[in-house]
């Protein structure tokens, strides 16, 4: 019987890897668990075991080529002599590859604007304005497209001017799919009143993303901060970069508060303390006495027990659990559904991939997988 060999998947936001080496050559015996081909992704280098025992038929990539993590590299024959010229036919003449919800979903956000940019359109909201208005913008300063796009006004008046005042204003930095999860987080906040977005691809700024503009990249943003047209900043980016940002917001703009965002229909139980520039997403629970650190990402679902140390800058994917008394030293990435036994220490800028149970203490820089979780290679998040 013929098998494909595919990669397995590290995380949500690592899209596809490098084949740094293959272990066995076609037409060599493998065995079962037995290490097949070494990858590189931008946070670790792992070995790829066989899940099979055969012969190495057919590869399809060779080192040092890029690929998806959803694409064949090789095809495995439990038989040395089995036909795979039906394998071979699909592979040489491939169906057009259907995209991804996500890529669709950017496509929906950045798609029109594109488009109308390229023909020199720029899309504005239209909006009104009262005189009493427009003379008190003119006194206090407040430039009246600002109010119309923050509070999504087809009419401005006193009231609104006054409002927006008087309310914290805040820019959401990053515009893609994450600031459509802060704009929900912030609907619940009556104190703050979102300014715009930011976001450092050229090509979207001046558009209009979620009802907000994006007003530009972070020049932009620290022309804002100065002249204090903002006084406060959500980070809705999930990427490694988001870590990257919020320290360089903390030194080069520390007069600007990096706001921690709680949707309120997570659970956080007494004692818990959440740091600087922190995401907790609808749906999450956080136990007692726990604490939440700079930067850090809750996601949807996920559990948190008591007496938890969440380190600065990690990121807790949908759907996975930690038990008590559990401690991730700084910038470690769970994967989705894994689960971590309590009393485990994780250390820094560790990957535990999708589905994985971590029973034991994990030291830094590595990247672990499997029930129970083993090292499977090198990490290189926070590289």
């Amino acid at each position: 019987m013929a098998h494909e060999v595919i990669l397995p998947k590290l995380g949500t936001n690592i899209e596809y890897g490098t084949i740094l080496e293959w272990k066995k050559k076609e037409g060599e015996h493998v065995k079962k668990g037995e290490p097949l081909l070494v990858v590189e992704t931008s946070k670790a280098v792992f070995d790829v075991e066989s899940e099979y025992d055969g012969f190495l038929r057919k590869v399809f990539r060779k080192e040092g080529e890029n690929v998806c993590f959803t694409e064949p590299v090789a095809i495995l024959t439990e038989d040395k002599e089995e036909g795979i010229a039906g394998l071979l036919k699909e592979r040489a003449e491939p169906a057009p590859k259907p995209k991804r919800h996500h890529e669709k979903k950017r496509e929906e956000l950045i798609g029109v604007h594109t488009e109308g940019a390229a023909k020199g359109v720029q899309r504005h909201a239209r909006y009104a304005a009262t005189p009493a208005a427009k003379r008190l913008s003119g006194e206090l300063k407040i430039n009246i497209e600002k109010v119309a796009y923050a509070f999504g006004a087809q009419v401005v008046d006193e009231k609104l001017i006054l409002e927006y005042r008087g309310r914290k204003k805040l820019g959401i930095y990053g515009a893609g799919l994450g600031a459509k999860q802060a704009r929900e987080l912030l609907r619940h906040r009556d104190d703050l009143v979102v300014v715009g977005l930011f976001d450092d691809n050229p090509q979207i700024k001046d558009s209009e993303m979620i009802g907000l503009k994006v007003i530009g990249g972070w020049n932009e943003f620290m022309d804002m901060a100065s002249g204090n047209e903002i006084d406060s900043v959500a980070v809705s980016l999930h990427s490694e970069y988001r870590r990257k940002l919020i320290d360089k917001i903390a030194k080069e703009a520390p007069f600007i508060e990096l706001l921690p965002l709680v949707d309120p229909r997570a659970i956080v139980s007494d004692g818990v303390v959440i740091s600087t520039g922190a995401f907790i997403e609808a749906g999450s629970v956080i136990g007692p006495d726990t604490f939440i650190g700079d930067g850090v990402i809750v996601d949807v679902g996920a559990v948190v027990s008591h007496d938890c140390h969440i380190g600065a800058h990690s990121h807790l994917s949908p759907g996975c659990v930690l038990s008590g008394i559990v401690r991730l030293e700084e910038n470690v990435l769970v994967g989705v559904g894994a689960s971590i036994n309590s009393q485990v220490t994780v250390g820094r800028n560790v990957v535990i991939t999708p589905g994985s149970a971590v029973v034991c203490d994990i030291p830094d820089d590595v990247v672990v997988s499997g029930n129970p979780a083993r090292i499977i290679g090198k990490s290189y998040r926070g590289a």
